[in-house]
């Protein structure tokens, strides 16, 4: 059992990551909460790696978008997915960066408002050089995306917890 053990704690944060990810494009399609996935890992994962699994869930993302849901085929499709891949990247970034300073339990709350700032503030960005950017951020797309993102948090958030318990050992689970 000491393998699995050691499986779960290397590589269970990017399995839930990449599991979630497939299942909130499926459920969210381009409203995934990459901003909620940004927070956990940079709450969870060493810098590095949580930017991998970020990058990871974008790719995820895309592969279901474009394979499953249809998204259209042309040239600014691709370009959107290529800033929001950007943008996911740039939250996460905020996300290190406030649990770089905060070391807390406020890090994860805080942590979760600067990857959906710095998630949307790069969209902003990115998105004002492409076409059908006006209409992405109004009032009820961003509570859209929020909820989509509150949503997903608190999934991830119980998924993360899970997997903490279950990748103690017995002895660990017996001191607790």
């Amino acid at each position: 059992m000491p393998a699995l053990t050691q499986i779960r704690a290397s590589y269970g944060p990017a399995i839930l990551l990449a599991a979630a990810a497939t299942l909130f494009s499926l459920a969210f399609a381009c409203a995934a909460p990459f901003a909620a996935l940004a927070a956990l890992a940079a709450r969870y994962q060493a810098p590095r790696e949580a930017m991998l699994s970020i990058g990871l869930a974008w790719i995820a993302n895309q592969a279901i978008g474009y394979g499953l849901l249809g998204y259209p085929q042309d040239a600014n499709s691709y370009a959107w997915g290529l800033a929001i891949g950007i943008s996911a990247l740039a939250g996460g970034s905020a996300a290190i960066l406030v649990n770089a300073r905060l070391q807390h339990w406020s890090a994860l709350p805080a942590g979760f408002a600067a990857a959906f700032i710095g998630y949307q503030a790069a969209l902003w960005l990115t998105g004002r050089m492409l076409a059908d950017s006006d209409g992405a951020f109004s009032l009820d797309i961003l509570a859209e995306v929020l909820r989509a993102n509150l949503i997903g948090f608190a999934v991830l958030l119980a998924g993360w917890q899970l997997l903490r318990l279950f990748g103690r050992s017995e002895a660990q689970q017996r001191a607790a």
